[in-house]
């Protein structure tokens, strides 16, 4: 079946054959090879194909076509890495900012007791920086929208063809 994908469905059809590979892989491994024989149908019925060959080869077809499609992916999703390496670094910022703006925001003073006399004293803790964290914080989030954006954008605007297994896609779609 041949499919029409933009970088966002490429992504979406990706997950979902991973779902199902994970799906018959735990069905296999997790299955009793050696059993009484009246146990025989019942066991060879939890596999995906009925019988343990098919779902290998099923599994296998599933594998293959998640690397073709990873490789697919991989070729168009260049400019988008890019752009989410520049989104990782701005989330980053993001936090050490929020960060540093909670500290700014901390109390000015501080209460000790003189070893001395035993009173109480209140001295008045100063700011080491103006740094406006607040003004940062914002320009920072707003560069993270117009960076979400334009990924959304580029994941849409790339097209690829992708010959996907009519079998796989029934499983995957139905009918």
């Amino acid at each position: 079946m041949k499919l029409d994908l933009n970088l966002t469905t490429a992504f979406t059809l990706r997950k979902r054959i991973k779902e199902l590979i994970n799906k018959i892989n735990a069905q296999m491994i997790y299955a009793q090879y050696v059993v009484e024989p009246e146990r025989k149908e019942e066991i060879l019925e939890a596999f995906e194909t009925k019988n343990v060959e098919g779902s290998y080869q099923f599994l296998s077809e599933l594998m293959e076509a998640n690397r073709e499609l990873s490789n697919l992916i991989d070729e168009q999703n260049l400019a988008g890495k890019k752009i989410l390496n520049d989104l990782n670094k701005v989330n980053a910022q993001i936090i050490l900012v929020q960060q540093i703006e909670t500290k700014l925001k901390a109390n000015r003073t501080s209460k000790s007791r003189n070893p001395v006399t035993g009173n109480w004293e209140v001295a008045t803790l100063e700011k080491i920086t103006e740094f406006d964290a607040t003004k940062e914080l914002e320009t920072l989030k707003q560069k993270k929208v117009r960076l979400e954006d334009e990924l959304s954008k580029n994941n849409s605007q790339a097209k690829l063809v992708f010959n996907l297994n009519d079998e796989i896609y029934t499983r995957i779609y139905g009918e």
